[in-house]
């Protein structure tokens, strides 16, 4: 007798076909992704995917914008509880090769409206996120700024260059990220030489240790 195909929730399904997306953008990227590569990826057909999302762009922008939200969420988590300092070098060492999906939502925004849309309003809670770890760190003394909003873009638009060095075409290791950031939020906020650069390379490599 042929196998009995298990018919599974429609919640569930919609999850895996999600799943799939993300998984298959973190292998080669958001740019390109079709309906048959996540039909592929989850085992199941093109037409059961349109039938929860009608459109590509519906797709994309759905299963990045709960994967962008869940990666805020951890962020914002982590910070509660540290100091500014401590919050802004856990943001340098987050550079994971799962961060590429910021980068090719923004390259592949301009072609969906609905994605284009999602990335803005995920980058405006990033920056805000950065920004007011600079405002508490000015405010408690520890950091020297005169405009934090343009400190917190620098530091993202660094962050955000370096991924393709690192996680794509592989010129940068991770570990190096440390030295090259470091130096640039020092100056920018005043800060003695290399004390947060080693904060964030021991941050790295604590995250990398089993």
């Amino acid at each position: 007798m042929p196998a009995t195909r298990t018919r599974k929730p429609p919640e569930v399904r919609r999850q895996e076909i999600l799943d799939a997306v993300i998984a298959v953008a973190i292998d080669r990227g958001l740019d390109g992704i079709t309906v048959r590569d996540v039909a592929q990826r989850a085992s199941v057909t093109p037409g059961l995917i349109h039938h929860y999302f009608p459109s590509l762009d519906e797709m994309l922008t759905t299963a990045f914008g709960e994967w962008a939200d869940r990666s805020l969420e951890r962020t914002l988590l982590d910070a509660r509880d540290v100091s500014p300092r401590m919050g802004l070098a856990q943001v340098v060492a987050d550079n994971t090769p799962a961060q590429r999906l910021w980068n090719d939502a923004l390259s592949t925004a301009s072609r969906f409206e609905l994605l284009k849309q999602r990335a803005h309003d995920l980058s405006v809670s990033y920056r805000d996120h950065v920004e007011s770890l600079i405002r508490a760190g000015v405010g408690d003394g520890s950091f020297v700024c005169a405009d934090p909003r343009a400190t917190a873009w620098r530091v993202i638009l660094m962050l955000d260059g370096l991924v393709p060095m690192v996680h794509v075409l592989g010129l940068i290791a991770p570990l190096e990220i440390p030295a090259i950031v470091g130096p640039v939020v020092e100056n920018e906020l005043g800060l003695e030489t290399g004390s947060f650069t080693e904060l964030a390379l021991a941050m790295m490599r604590s995250a990398s240790t089993p």
